[in-house]
């Protein structure tokens, strides 16, 4: 062999021992990265979310707290409305706006106090002459401490009349008697009589 082939089949195994070693290199580096990869996504630590808050959760909350300052607060009727205590064994009480008002004489066997205002009047009466017919017929009306007959009627107008209304008084030589009138037919009228009536209350007289 001559020494140019000698030299030249040297030159090729550099080549080609040179051009192994690159494509070894290059095949080492990407199976590293292809490993690392997923090891590195395997080390990863998985992190749950924070929970949502529920809306309804929130709202009942709000719901619950609302109902406790409604029960908190007071019966602006019970303290607003004025109130009539007769020394003889009776209590009513009345609208802030309505009036109170003697309507009989000093001495009169029977003693009258009117509550009016623009809904209607009361007359509560006490003492002797109770009675008289009710051609309507009686009806229950509602009072503190259970119900009292009363001859109900309905004028052609459309004004509503409550006559006749009796009970015992704790003295048995007075009687008790009491008869409303609305000023017009408006049902608010007509509720704010029973309203008034059902304050009505019966007590030992001292």
């Amino acid at each position: 062999m001559s020494p140019k082939s000698t030299i030249s089949t040297l030159i090729q195994i550099i080549v080609i021992l040179t051009l192994a070693a690159c494509g070894s290199s290059s095949n080492d580096k990407e199976a590293a990265v292809a490993v690392a990869l997923p090891e590195t996504a395997a080390t990863q630590e998985y992190e749950e979310p924070p929970p949502i808050a529920r809306s309804e959760d929130s709202l009942a909350v709000v719901s619950e707290e609302s109902k406790a300052e409604e029960s908190s607060e007071p019966n602006s009727t019970a303290l607003t409305w004025q109130t009539y205590a007769n020394p003889e064994g009776f209590i009513i009480s009345y609208p802030p706006h309505w009036q109170q008002a003697i309507t009989s004489e000093a001495n009169a066997p029977m003693q009258q106090v009117t509550l009016s205002g623009p809904e209607g009047f009361v007359e509560l009466s006490w003492g002797v002459g109770f009675g008289g017919a009710c051609p309507e017929g009686v009806q229950p009306i509602q009072v503190a401490q259970g119900e009292l007959n009363s001859c109900t009627s309905q004028y052609p107008d459309g004004r509503y009349a409550w006559n006749q209304v009796y009970a015992s008084l704790p003295d048995p030589d007075v009687g008790f008697g009491a008869r409303a009138e609305t000023v017009g037919a408006d049902p608010l009228d007509y509720e704010t009589i029973l309203q008034i009536f059902s304050t009505l209350t019966f007590v030992e007289s001292n």
